[in-house]
């Protein structure tokens, strides 16, 4: 009974050549089998996983845009409703504050104004905090103390548009 050592030696240099070669391959085809085959169904799955977490991102990503479009609407309907369009009346600012209107006009431009009114030093405390709430900016003022109780103030006021006191009046809250 011979060996496989004595029939590796039996053979010729080419035969020997061969099977070296067809050992190799076999060697090949199981390593291949063994590690290869499993990475590549691993590498297989992770791409599946990659691209289900893709469709579930840009899901999440279309669902929070149209959530932030809402927002946004909901945002500029309270703006429109809790800041209605005010024009200013120098009677009906004259009579919150308490006061006595003394003169009224609007001589440089179409914007700006003078008031002078009449108040009492109590009357001075409600002027300022009540101008805030009216659709004017105020870029200069006189206090001067008159006979009694009476203080004479002169404003001058510049008049903001409607369009000014609330945003976008002519698109988004004209409907409203």
């Amino acid at each position: 009974m011979m060996l496989i050592v004595e029939h590796w030696l039996a053979l010729s240099g080419p035969r020997k050549a061969v099977l070296l070669l067809a050992l190799m391959a076999v060697c090949t085809g199981i390593g291949w089998l063994v590690w290869v085959m499993p990475v590549k169904q691993q590498v297989a799955d992770s791409v599946m996983q990659l691209n289900m977490q893709r469709t579930q991102w840009q899901q999440q990503q279309a669902n929070w845009l149209q959530l932030r479009q809402q927002v946004a609407e909901l945002e500029q309907q309270y703006l429109c409703i809790s800041q209605p369009v005010t024009v200013f009346s120098a009677q009906r600012f004259t009579r919150d504050v308490g006061g006595k209107l003394l003169r009224w006009g609007m001589p440089g431009g179409e914007r700006k104004g003078e008031l002078s009114l009449s108040l009492p030093w109590e009357g001075v405390l409600q002027l300022f905090p009540a101008l805030a709430g009216e659709p004017v900016e105020l870029p200069g003022f006189q206090l001067q103390a008159d006979e009694g109780e009476q203080v004479s103030v002169r404003l001058d006021l510049e008049i903001m548009d409607a369009s000014d006191n609330v945003v976008d009046v002519m698109g988004t809250c004209a409907g409203l």
